[in-house]
């Protein structure tokens, strides 16, 4: 299950983004608001969501602020820019902090939703990878004991061949 932040000054945006988000669908089970960069910075270091929705102009801490922070203490966090200007510094900044989407207000189910299912597929290839990782290492660190035992036998036994143990190895 994942969390989601939305940071946007108009709180009606924030609503409309609440509404039309696919939630259920998409596996999130809360879903926090904040009003400015600011708070919303503040919110990130608390509850730590997974997805962060952001507004680019907004008082306090604007969007670009704001990324700018992300991409320095949270490289890996996932945001969504959503801004009513398509203005060309805002999507350089936005293409800099490697967001997954920026999407225009006023913003409709299809994109919104669409930008969601994007974060959540790689939020979940990414907990595969790392389980598969985990995996592996359980894996060899509970043989390792055995091979350290086969290969002290036969250095004691003096029938230790490096050709014979290169698959242990």
């Amino acid at each position: 299950m994942y969390k989601v932040l939305i940071i946007d000054d108009e709180e009606p945006s924030r609503e409309a983004i609440r509404i039309l988000g696919d939630w259920n669908g998409l596996g999130v089970e809360e879903v926090m608001e904040a009003g400015d960069g600011r708070s919303g910075l503040a919110l990130l270091r608390e509850k730590k969501p997974d997805l962060v929705l952001v507004d680019m102009k907004m008082p306090e801490m604007n969007g670009m602020e704001f990324l700018q922070n992300v991409e320095k203490d949270y490289p890996n966090l996932f945001t969504i820019v959503i801004s009513g200007y398509n203005d060309f510094e805002f999507t350089r900044q936005a293409i800099r902090s490697r967001v997954v989407d920026y999407l225009l207000k006023p913003v409709n189910r299809q994109d919104l939703n669409q930008a969601l299912r994007k974060a959540v597929d790689v939020l979940e290839a990414r907990k595969r990878s790392e389980s598969e990782f985990i995996d592996r290492n359980i894996t060899l660190n509970m043989s390792v004991p055995k091979l350290k035992e086969n290969i002290y036998l036969s250095v004691i036994e003096r029938n230790f061949k490096v050709k014979n143990n290169e698959a242990f190895l």
